[in-house]
């Protein structure tokens, strides 16, 4: 399990993404999303929870909804980017053990059980 918590752009709320993985292994099996009060953390404003559908090295190609649909996909640039379907779900995990911080523009190599 690896969880992310940050401020989101409206004031008094922060987000929470937690990703479970597999046993023994580098590769997601869910992404949950919760919005909280700051003040509060357990009164949750809203949530999401997609279950990951990886390829065979264990990168995140789609992400599911809890009814079935299929709530964000990745593309690949010419030049080996990574995209997600605008508008949609997205997650920053990469290949496994990688993590694409948006903040620098980079993606990052670390330990699933270093990402805080």
């Amino acid at each position: 399990m690896a969880e992310e918590s940050a401020s989101t752009t409206e004031p008094g709320r922060r987000r929470r993404v937690t990703w479970d993985y597999g046993p023994g292994t580098f590769t997601p099996l869910t992404q949950s999303e919760c919005v909280s009060s700051g003040d509060t953390p357990l009164e949750v404003i809203d949530e999401q929870f997609y279950a990951i559908i990886a390829d065979q090295v264990g990168t995140p190609a789609e992400l599911i909804a809890a009814d079935g649909t299929v709530a964000g996909y990745q593309q690949h640039t010419l030049w080996g980017g990574t995209l997600w379907r605008p508008g949609g779900a997205a997650t920053p995990l990469r290949f496994p053990g990688q993590y694409h911080d948006p903040r620098p523009a980079c993606t990052t190599t670390s330990s699933v059980t270093t990402i805080r």
